[in-house]
């Protein structure tokens, strides 16, 4: 499937796909995705991105220049159908239990671009 991602979106993209569990065949697959998915430091850096760290020093999120991000533009990107399968199923899932939240900006249009 083919799709146009920001970097929030491949950002939520990859965390949901690290916890993928499956078939072999599909696992590989999966892994060439997530090297496509992945944010490179040169795209990092051009949006000016920040690791937020709690007292010892270990990274809790990301934060970034949106508008920087904005101005970078989408990624188009081709995922296999074992990768958009369980995304979708995951993002289903986490509909069908009322867990999206304000915050969730970027599940939630990495959802509907799923949809379509």
């Amino acid at each position: 499937m083919a799709l146009s991602l920001n970097i929030g979106e491949r950002t939520v993209a990859v965390q949901l796909l690290n916890d993928f569990k499956g078939k072999h065949s599909a696992l590989t697959k999966v892994y060439d995705d997530l090297k496509n998915l992945l944010v490179t430091a040169e795209e990092w850096e051009a949006v000016d991105k920040q690791d937020v760290k709690d007292d010892k020093g270990n990274i809790l999120s990301l934060r970034w220049d949106e508008e920087k991000a904005d101005a970078q533009g989408p990624k188009d990107i081709e995922l296999s159908e074992d990768s958009v399968l369980y995304l979708k199923s995951v993002l289903k899932e986490r509909d069908e239990k009322n867990q999206f939240t304000l915050t969730d900006t970027h599940l939630a249009s990495l959802y509907e671009k799923l949809q379509k």
